[in-house]
C-alpha cells in the first residue's frame, strides 16, 4: 500500500509533533486541488515582446539589440 510506504520513516516522538503532524495531514486533505485545465499560459509569439521580456529580465551589458 502506498501510504505504508510513505509513512515508513515518520518518527513521531512527542506529542506535540504528532499534533502537527495530524494538522498538517488535515489541511491537506482539505485543500482543494487544481486540475490542470485551471491553469493559464500564455505563448508569446510577437518577437518584439520576448525581446522586452528577455532584456528587462538581463544585466544591462546582457541586453539583446
Amino acid at each position: 500500500m502506498a501510504t505504508s510506504s510513505i509513512l515508513e520513516n515518520v518518527r513521531l516522538t512527542s506529542l506535540n509533533a504528532a499534533s502537527m503532524f495530524i494538522d498538517a495531514l488535515e489541511e491537506a486533505a482539505n485543500t482543494p486541488e487544481k486540475s490542470p485545465s485551471e491553469y493559464k499560459y500564455h505563448i508569446e509569439r510577437d518577437p518584439e515582446a520576448i525581446k522586452r521580456f528577455v532584456n528587462n529580465n538581463l544585466p544591462k551589458e546582457q541586453m539583446l539589440k
